[in-house]
């Protein structure tokens, strides 16, 4: 049997992922918390704590979770998708547009971000696109 080591961060991430599966949020967020206490860097774990703070309903720190992502190098785009989602709701519009817009390339059939970056627009008070004004009006 192999002992774990105090500065070991792996108990504390799975145990984390496994309360994030059974939407235990509050759990999953103590549990991850230390993990970041020993290594605040980690991908994995920062990951998990945005999904987990995300469930649990704090938008606003899952966005910093995921921001600190970015920051460190991810540039998966289901990440990038969700944090501009997270920023549309929050109102940012200018930075969910800097994390949608690149998606329509990777992502050319999927509706809902369209859709997004056609409200997007609206908001910011752009028409470039014709179908702004058919979802919103003139």
């Amino acid at each position: 049997m192999q002992k774990i080591k105090i500065n070991d961060i792996q108990p504390y991430a799975l145990l984390g992922e496994l309360y994030i599966k059974q939407g235990k949020f509050a759990e999953a967020i103590d549990k991850l918390q230390g993990a970041l206490n020993i290594n605040p860097q980690d991908m994995f774990v920062n990951y998990l704590m945005g999904l987990a703070l995300d469930g649990a309903g704090k938008k606003t720190q899952a966005i910093s979770f995921y921001q600190k992502l970015v920051d460190l190098g991810n540039q998966e785009p289901g990440l990038h998708n969700r944090l501009g989602s997270l920023y549309l709701e929050a109102g940012s519009y200018i930075q969910a547009y800097q994390y949608l817009s690149p998606l329509v390339q990777a992502i050319e059939d999927d509706a809902k971000l369209h859709a997004q970056l056609a409200l997007i627009n609206y908001k910011l008070g752009y028409s470039r696109w014709p179908v702004v004004s058919e979802f919103f009006g003139p």
